[in-house]
């Protein structure tokens, strides 16, 4: 063993691995440096075996501890505790460390059967041959969710794989089970025989989560489990010929007839992305197979999403069982309690209601679930350990702080690191994917929010007190709560918890000498990208105390920038204080030229355009570098034209004031002569105006 490849495994927020040799030539490992779609290794050490699998294979060394940076190397030294803690010892230091050994506290001996393990053969079940278990007992009807599957399942020929994805407990293999005896009770089923296999390995009873075991467990295990429940002649053959004679089932059917295979907790399997490969290579219509999961790496041709019951269908869950519980009439705000604070989550309901019934008082998830741990655990575990590093961070950050967040703000604070490379996007829909957050869309705020359902959120807490990535997530936590949470309707938070951002980083750059921290700015500046007035911030916000040339600069590069992508109908004032600033580095020409396209943007009204003309004829009045530099006296026509044309197509409704500034740009524009004309018009409307008035005497005399 001590001559294969070993090396210690740790992935990156951008998905890649970080691989450090331990032993051998570690070459099989490289591919690893590079971003693996579906790839989910947990931090650790690792050996590579030859494999038969399309993916290398890489065994987990749970017994041998070290770091990234093989600073040393421990192995187990006793003193095993009941607490589930045991000593690892380093032979090459003597150092010694306490280990957690709680993944190897489950009894050694066989453990029973799981209730969804399903029958050693097939039996007739209506007009099926099928080996499945008979659905739970208490089964509230999901309308829309079971005729979704069956409509799926109807079409033997539209899609080969169909898979149930959504959280532990959420109520996908009683749908599975449900849908099946459904087609049973049909006259021509399009299949003539299901077969069930269970990997489940742990049942959630109304007493709490009991490990069971696990129906198959390896590829070679469904094939072996497949020969025996089909009574295949040659079952006690070799583990390949199991196989092969599971391929051409796959391919034929049972028997050469139409077959249903169904593989309930997927995820459970010891390679389930080898078995899922493999059963798509050779499954062929109108055979199907479906799939039960919590991972989001099964999608198959078609994937269905399991969420909470709807509140008609958690409001039948609480008073049918609550009456089998012998439990007194449940009031509506205890019934309305319990279906918030679940998210429709079919068994935190029947925990709860159990609960209740056993302590003699109301029971919510919110005070069931902190107290119980190997619920959450069976929950959530094996979901969150199938997550990228990147989705992990994600995930504890909306657990610490369990608010509705603009998606937009999660992704500003996991980008604000150039270095980290983090696919933001993609993360997000993996966490929304395993069901660990749920994601809104918000048509007036054209933005999108994330939250964490209550169950997970303390599931992500527990986790973080012990987790590599608590000093990460609390620095992106002290970001995220700078947005601040609102309690109003999404849609009118996500302007406001912006500035809230704003002034927040303010406060901090003048508690700092007025300096504006590099991630800060990233974070603003990639929100910039998504909501362009916060250019506008930016650009308020780097000249706020420190007024400099530099940071002028940097105020007019955030300023073009909204321009560029901004609606045209807001940028004049930005135009307007792209001015100021020019006229404050001492750049005339670029102040009138910046004057002007204020005046002749979109949706200006005359009083605006007027005003900026006298501004614009006022500066060039008073600057003697605007009238003596070669560059204005060649484009002087051209950059007062548009202003003069944005005039003209407003003349009937000029005052005699509005004609003396038109008159101005004409002259400043090497025009005297029309200039005449239009102050002549504005004394016909105005006689007694004062400026028509000295203007034509001036040009005139």
């Amino acid at each position: 063993m001590l001559r294969l490849p070993w090396a210690f495994l740790r992935q990156n927020l951008s998905g890649k691995y970080r691989v450090t040799p331990l032993l051998g030539e570690t070459g099989s490992f490289e591919y690893l440096k590079r971003k693996v779609e579906n790839s989910r290794l947990a931090d650790g050490v690792y050996l590579h075996l030859e494999s038969r699998a399309a993916a290398p294979l890489h065994l987990p060394v749970p017994l041998v501890f070290s770091d990234i940076d093989l600073r040393d190397v421990y192995v187990p030294n006793g003193r095993w505790k009941n607490s589930a803690s045991f000593q690892v010892l380093s032979y090459s230091s003597n150092d010694s460390r306490e280990m957690d050994g709680s993944r190897w506290v489950a009894p050694p001996n066989e453990l029973p059967a799981s209730e969804t393990q399903g029958q050693k053969g097939l039996e007739v079940v209506g007009s099926l041959l099928t080996n499945s278990p008979p659905p739970p007992s208490g089964y509230v009807k999901r309308h829309r969710l079971e005729a979704d599957l069956q409509r799926e399942l109807l079409e033997p020929f539209r899609h080969r794989i169909v898979t149930l994805n959504g959280r532990g407990g959420i109520g996908k293999t009683a749908l599975a089970l449900t849908v099946i005896r459904g087609l049973s009770d049909l006259d021509s089923p399009p299949y003539d025989v299901v077969l069930w296999l269970s990997a489940r390995d742990v049942d959630l009873l109304d007493s709490g989560p009991k490990p069971v075991s696990p129906g198959v467990f390896g590829l070679l295990d469904v094939a072996r489990a497949a020969a025996e429940i089909l009574d295949a002649p040659d079952r006690q053959a070799s583990s390949l010929g199991a196989r092969e004679w599971f391929e051409q089932n796959l391919r034929e059917g049972a028997d050469g007839v139409p077959t249903l295979f169904v593989i309930d907790n997927f995820e459970t399997l010891q390679d389930p992305t080898e078995v899922f490969e493999w059963i798509d290579a050779h499954v062929r219509a109108p055979n199907k197979v479906l799939i039960t999961t919590r991972s989001r790496d099964f999608r198959g041709d078609f994937p269905l999403k399991v969420t909470g019951m709807a509140r008609e269908e958690a409001r039948q869950l609480i008073d049918r069982r609550a009456k089998y519980l012998g439990l007194e009439e449940v009031s509506p705000n205890y019934r309305a309690a319990l279906i918030e604070q679940s998210e429709g989550h079919p068994y935190i309901i029947r925990l709860a209601l159990g609960e209740a019934r056993a302590a003699g008082r109301k029971v919510t998830p919110r005070t069931l679930l902190p107290a119980s741990e190997d619920v959450l655990e069976a929950l959530f575990r094996r979901t969150f350990d199938a997550l990228s590093a990147a989705s992990q961070r994600v995930f504890l950050l909306l657990s610490s702080w369990r608010v509705e967040v603009p998606e937009v703000a999660v992704e500003a604070v996991m980008r604000r690191r150039p270095e980290d490379d983090v696919d933001v996007d993609g993360v997000l829909q993996e966490v929304v994917g395993y069901s660990l957050a749920e994601r809104s869309e918000d048509g007036e705020a054209h933005a999108a929010f994330v939250s964490v359902p209550l169950a997970a959120s303390l599931f992500g807490k527990r986790e973080l007190k012990t987790s590599p990535l608590k000093a990460a997530v609390r620095e992106d936590r002290k970001l995220l709560m700078d947005f601040g949470a609102d309690s109003g309707r999404p849609s009118h938070g996500v302007g406001r918890r912006i500035d809230n951002l704003v002034r927040r980083v303010a406060r901090r750059a003048s508690d700092g000498n007025d300096f504006v921290e590099a991630e800060d700015l990233a974070v603003l500046e990639y929100l910039a990208d998504r909501f362009p007035f916060v250019y506008l911030r930016l650009a308020e916000l780097v000249t706020d105390g420190r007024d400099t040339a530099e940071t002028r600069k940097r105020a007019r590069f955030y300023l073009r920038r909204y321009i560029q992508e901004a609606d045209g109908q807001n940028v004049g004032p930005a135009w307007e204080r792209m001015a100021d600033l020019r006229g404050q580095d001492g750049d005339g020409v670029g102040e009138v030229q910046a004057l002007s396209e204020a005046a002749v943007s979109p949706g200006r009204k005359l009083v605006d355009v007027s005003r900026l003309a006298n501004r614009i004829n006022h500066l060039i009045y008073q600057s003697p570098t605007v009238r003596t530099d070669h560059a204005w006296r060649l484009d002087r026509e051209t950059i007062l034209s548009e202003v003069i044309e944005a005039l003209e197509a407003r003349r009937n409704e000029m005052s005699g004031t509005d004609c003396s500034r038109l008159a101005w740009l004409y002259v400043n524009a090497g025009h005297p002569e029309r200039g005449i004309d239009v102050a002549r018009i504005g004394l016909e409307r105005e006689p007694g105006n004062l400026h028509c008035a000295r203007f034509v005497e001036r040009f005139t005399n």
